[in-house]
């Protein structure tokens, strides 16, 4: 992402390989379209927040 608020293309984006190739495109098409600060802001928060939930439900692996 940018800072003006643009995204990367899901071919550019880590998180979009494994993707089937429908979702792939339709991440596409929803990151080319303009994102108004607040709601990029919130959806950033949003991400983090289920990220941290992620990891903290994740069992740590054994050494």
């Amino acid at each position: 992402m940018t800072g003006s608020g643009e995204m990367k293309p899901a071919d550019q984006n880590p998180d979009a390989s494994g993707l089937p190739e429908e979702l792939r495109a339709l991440l596409e098409e929803i990151e080319g379209e303009p994102v108004p600060e607040k709601l990029l802001d919130l959806a950033i928060r949003l991400q983090e927040k289920l990220r941290d939930r992620r990891d903290v439900s994740s069992p740590e692996p054994a050494a």
